[in-house]
């Protein structure tokens, strides 16, 4: 602001309303990569067990019973009231007017059986998370520190109750909880400082995954010798300048060939008939720490995919992992595509880059005049506890557009 002039904005110390529009774009990203897909006007109850929602709890109408609401009924069945946000739960039916709420009725969806008996509740539906088992925020917790939610049992840990240092970058977490319920998972930590190697195999470094699978598709198909191909499994390949050579002076039929080895070798990746990697790497797996665990890349991409590893994790109920679509990260991405109004908002960019600095400042100042006097006239209603009607809303742009109109009147002077 300028010394002489309070209403003047300095081109320093101003946030343009470029500015204003951009950390508006990025906020509007932010909510709808947490809201993910979600629906925010029709109960979710009639698509069944979806495999990822944003769920909320309400303490307000909660029984003994843990419950989830979807968000919608957040919206129109529990407004005003005490809600816990869980973020996102997998393969959850929203519980709004059910059993589970006696004494009111989903408003949007009023035919539902009395409980969803595939849903799984945590600690999370009472408010609290972690191993401490405490509210998020915490008033009591002096300690700021980072929450982090395990991609299996999908409650919230902080860093610090892990009982391991926090990376920082990564892409999944698996609590310590889950880590030692499903103790298989430690062999695909085989390269990770996480877990001890023995001593003369510390320099062996195992394919994990993807890059795993990849390596032995192209390892497979390449026309090599016999005693060259007996050793690809230990890692004894042809360099890439004699592949080629290779390649070029070979006739057409081996060429053929080695085409049809390369998909027989993919169809048995997707039949689940390759080569068990788990197998692999848990001969280099010594001992497993009561920890948690930070995964560089998705378990998709590391997980085996042969028929008997399928079998193990329908087993510890983990089949989820290998769905690239069930990832945190693909369920932010759903959301950010639906992204509302960025064309608007382009729109109004463009608007602003044709008018001159003293028109942006005014429509700068008007906006932040709207801003102010939108949360005195809000005020009242809180501390009051009153709702706010329409004709209340009618009233305060009708006083505003008066305040305008005031501002901008200049008077009329006439020579005699």
């Amino acid at each position: 602001m300028s010394a002489e002039n309070p209403n003047i904005v300095d081109d320093d110390d101003s946030l343009s309303l470029v500015d204003v529009l951009n950390e508006q774009a990025r906020l509007q990203a932010d909510a709808s990569a947490v809201l993910g897909d979600s629906d925010e006007s029709n109960c979710t109850y009639a698509k069944g067990y979806i495999q990822r929602q944003a769920l909320y709890a309400c303490a307000t109408c909660s029984s003994t019973e843990p419950a989830g609401i979807c968000l919608a009924c957040s919206y129109q069945c529990h407004e005003g009231h005490e809600l816990y946000e869980l973020y996102t739960k997998r393969f959850f039916r929203c519980d709004c007017g059910n059993s589970k709420f006696p004494e009111s009725l989903c408003k949007l969806e009023k035919a539902k059986d009395p409980v969803n008996i595939q849903n799984k509740y945590s600690q999370n539906f009472r408010g609290v998370y972690c191993t401490c088992a405490r509210p998020y925020p915490d008033p009591e917790d002096e300690i700021e520190d980072e929450m982090i939610q395990c991609v299996i049992c999908e409650d919230w840990f902080h860093g610090r109750h892990l009982n391991a240092t926090v990376p920082e970058d990564f892409h999944e977490m698996i609590c310590t909880c889950c880590m030692d319920k499903h103790s298989f998972l430690w062999a695909y930590q085989v390269d990770s400082p996480i877990t001890e190697l023995k001593k003369e195999e510390a320099d062996i470094k195992v394919e994990v995954g993807l890059e795993r699978r990849e390596q032995i598709s192209s390892e497979t198909s390449s026309t090599m010798s016999n005693d060259v191909t007996a050793n690809i499994f230990e890692n004894t390949c042809v360099s890439s300048e004699e592949e080629t050579k290779i390649e070029e002076s070979e006739p057409m039929s081996k060429r053929l060939k080695r085409e049809t080895q390369r998909e027989s070798e993919l169809k048995k990746e997707i039949d689940g008939e390759s080569e068990c990697i788990l197998k692999d790497l848990q001969q280099h797996l010594l001992s497993p720490k009561h920890c948690g665990t930070f995964w560089e890349r998705t378990l998709e991409t590391k997980l085996c995919r042969c028929a008997e590893c399928k079998k193990l994790y329908e087993e510890e109920g983990v089949s989820f992992l290998l769905d690239p679509k069930d990832t945190v990260q693909a369920y932010e991405e759903r959301g950010k595509m639906k992204t509302p109004c960025m064309s608007e908002i382009d729109l109004e960019r463009r608007a602003l880059s044709q008018m001159n600095r003293v028109q942006q400042v005014e429509l700068l100042q008007g906006f932040m005049d709207l801003k102010t006097e939108l949360q005195e006239f809000l005020k009242g209603f809180a501390s009051s506890g009153r709702v706010v009607a329409e004709e209340d809303i009618r009233g305060f742009f009708s006083r505003m557009e008066a305040k305008r109109r005031e501002r901008n009147f200049v008077p009329q002077y006439f020579c005699k």
